[in-house]
């Protein structure tokens, strides 16, 4: 392999750790730094879902104070924040508490939480339809955040607008839909087509096909398309049922999570290391497509946003080029 590890710009948690759930500590963060890095991750984005806004300043300010220790520091990059500003329509939503949905973007949860983050938000995920998205990206974008689209049942002219305010990328482009949508109006094809969106997708054999994975990289380019886990707090768990997301959840012999009331997927049990693997089997990616899938293009793709951590990680790999 010729890069130092993989660049993940989600992950939700992994082996019982939930960077949303009310009982995060810095010693359990720690603890999901150090699986991360076991299983070949050195540079990431915690990523907090949808979830109250008291609930998601506490945990910000919780892995703020992890990283007072040096192996967490150089590993976290930044946070990632993936809601509240989503659709709320059933399949569009996930497995996002129904009731935490917030109908409108608000600048007030965005001071909030660049605060209770010591201002490293490097990364949100809204809905491009919702009321107030325009001004919100702007705002965002003009403190150095980044945007990405995602969960979203926006149609062509609200994806062109979020653009236009300043939305970069598409949060697991192919997933958080519905199981039918509009063969034409639907997000799918505006997404693909605008491209100034670089594509984020989870390859861990059950988000997405080979074929569509096939079809993305064609349109979007290797250069614009960045592979995440979407790790989840039941990553790396036995097979079992479990109470997750406020619900019960089956993860299966194949690392599966979904809800077997809903059939939706609940996060990836994969990390991105697992997700290389799956990579791997694909005929049509080389070792070098890879790497810039899980390495170079995430890290370019942070560098586009306000550089701001107690030890950027990304400093280890200053040398470090994609030719």
């Amino acid at each position: 392999m010729g890069i130092p590890g993989y660049i993940d710009l989600q992950v939700n948690g992994l082996k019982g750790v939930d960077y949303t759930g009310e009982d995060l500590s810095v010693d359990s963060f720690v603890f999901s730094c150090e699986q991360l890095r076991s299983n070949g991750t050195v540079g990431f984005l915690p990523t907090v879902v949808t979830s109250p806004p008291e609930q998601a300043e506490m945990n910000l300010r919780t892995m703020v104070s992890a990283m007072k220790y040096r192996e967490v520091a150089e590993m976290v990059a930044g946070f990632h924040l993936e809601g509240p500003f989503i659709s709320g329509e059933e399949g569009a939503r996930g497995v996002h508490p129904a009731e935490r949905v917030l109908g409108r973007a608000d600048l007030d949860w965005l001071s909030r939480m660049r605060e209770a983050g010591d201002d490293m938000i490097k990364l949100i995920t809204l809905a491009a339809e919702l009321p107030g998205a325009e001004g919100f990206i702007k705002a965002a974008r003009d403190c150095g955040i980044l945007v990405s689209l995602g969960h979203q049942l926006a149609d062509g002219v609200h994806i062109g607008r979020a653009v236009k305010a300043g939305a970069v990328a598409l949060t697991h482009l192919g997933n958080g839909l519905p199981s039918f949508i509009h063969r034409f109006n639907n997000p799918l094809w505006p997404s693909l087509a605008d491209d100034s969106l670089m594509a984020m997708f989870i390859p861990d054999g059950h988000h997405i096909p080979p074929d569509l994975i096939k079809v993305i990289l064609r349109v979007k380019g290797i250069e614009n398309l960045t592979a995440v886990s979407d790790a989840s707090t039941l990553a790396l768990m036995p097979p079992g049922d479990y109470e997750a997301f406020g619900r019960q959840v089956k993860v299966d012999g194949n690392g599966k999570i979904s809800d077997p009331n809903t059939g939706y997927l609940a996060g990836s049990w994969s990390t991105l290391g697992q997700c290389v693997d799956y990579l791997r089997t694909l005929e049509f990616l080389d070792e070098a497509m890879i790497e810039h899938l899980v390495f170079f293009n995430p890290l370019e793709f942070l560098k586009r946003g306000k550089i701001k951590s107690k030890l950027p990680f990304y400093t280890l790999f200053a040398d470090t080029t994609g030719s």
